[in-house]
């Protein structure tokens, strides 16, 4: 199976090392998927390596300046320009001799006229939006009309870029009329292509089904049986830093998210957990999907304009005898985790945390697919971080 992806699929993780680019490498590797790469997404995917990196050194050069005027000296970082023009052009050549490694291919600029993208452009017409904006969702469009054009297998395009593509698994109509002028009716439009929504939403569907499944392994887990990881003890760390970096936090307190500033201070305990699956990837490496109850600390903070403004704010904290400048409380949390992680046997070592979804009582939010089913109730689904316009 043919797979073209986004640029906002290769920015979320720039150096393929999260469990979904592990998972999908795999799947490239055992000849399930291939991989086609646009050469406006190696381009963009670049561009944004470089402005990460700038922010990064221009952060880092503050930093140094600051030990000096506090301690007198402190490290030295190399000029921005020097450090960007040099690593960017590395990565530049480490993702195209990655792509290479996977028997994957750059797909060449396609060969649409400027008259027709501008025609497209002035219509409005998607991936276009309603000012005109979205040249390379454009260029990235035209890619995946060539691909089909050209060769009758089936393409997947990967996408997080729901607005102007459309809502996986559902293409916008105004696409789905341009492959249908290929000559591909539409009755016949999902045997030749398809749209996901994300890296984790084709892996379940295309790659966890060629892995083997680790039922021995998954017991070990739950029993606490392996001989240099446990679990359990794992937990209250490992998940500590994901659920920080993904702001799941707000979702733990009975507030609309963003209107009280929280912070996940500590998991104090594991109530239970439990493995819902367990896939092999190579001889060292697994992918294990959990599910856990915990107990835990939440750092609430707010201040006066803002306890005044919001009902469900006030509902919370209760009555406040006299105005003030700030308020803030240790709140104890009860949630409900599922997660997913790689396990590496010969180091024992926990990798690639990503959080599926939590419930608290700021309701159930999903990220990603997991194995465990939840029950309904007040249910939240995170957007992508989707495509921007240009």
């Amino acid at each position: 199976m043919r797979v073209i992806v986004d640029t906002n699929v290769l920015v979320r993780d720039l150096k393929w090392t999260g469990a979904a680019f592990q998972v999908f490498s795999e799947g490239l590797r055992r000849g399930v998927l291939t991989l086609l790469v646009p050469g406006v997404v190696v381009d963009e995917t670049v561009n944004k390596f470089r402005e990460n990196l700038a922010d990064l050194v221009i952060d880092a050069e503050r930093v140094g300046r600051e030990f000096v005027r506090l301690l007198g000296s402190g490290p030295t970082w190399p000029t921005v320009q020097q450090t960007v023009a040099e690593q960017t052009a590395r990565f530049k050549d480490w993702l195209l001799g990655r792509i290479r490694e996977c028997g994957g291919t750059v797909v060449p600029y396609p060969g649409t006229s400027h008259e027709e993208l501008v025609t497209r452009a002035l219509n409005k017409r998607p991936p276009f939006d309603k000012s005109g904006r979205g040249y390379r969702d454009a260029l990235i469009w035209e890619s995946v009309l060539e691909c089909l054009r050209t060769e009758p297998s089936p393409l997947i395009l990967v996408t997080e870029n729901s607005r102007d593509f459309g809502a996986a698994p559902s293409l916008l109509p105004e696409l789905l009329g341009d492959i249908e002028r290929l000559g591909i009716p539409r009755e016949g439009i999902h045997d030749r292509f398809r749209l996901h929504g994300s890296l984790e939403t084709l892996n379940t569907e295309l790659v966890l089904p060629h892995l083997e499944r680790l039922d021995s392994f998954i017991r070990a887990l739950e029993r606490e049986e392996l001989p240099r990881f446990s679990l359990r003890g794992w937990i209250p760390y490992g998940l500590l830093g994901a659920l920080r970096d993904g702001d799941w936090d707000q979702y733990l307190v009975p507030t609309e998210p963003g209107h009280l500033g929280t912070s996940l201070s500590t998991i104090d305990s594991v109530e239970s957990f439990s493995v819902e699956d367990a896939r092999k990837m190579t001889e060292a490496r697994s992918l294990v999907f959990c599910t856990a109850r915990l107990r835990a600390t939440t750092l609430v903070s707010v201040d006066w304009d803002e306890y005044r403004a919001q009902e469900d704010v006030r509902a919370f904290i209760g009555p406040v005898d006299e105005p003030v400048g700030h308020l803030s409380l240790d709140y104890p949390t009860l949630m409900s985790v599922s997660f997913r992680f790689v396990l590496d046997s010969h180091s024992s070592e926990a990798t690639s945390v990503e959080i599926d979804s939590i419930e608290g009582e700021g309701g159930i939010v999903e990220a990603l697919p997991h194995p465990r089913k939840r029950q309904s109730g007040n249910r939240r689904h995170l957007p992508g971080t989707g495509g921007g316009k240009a």
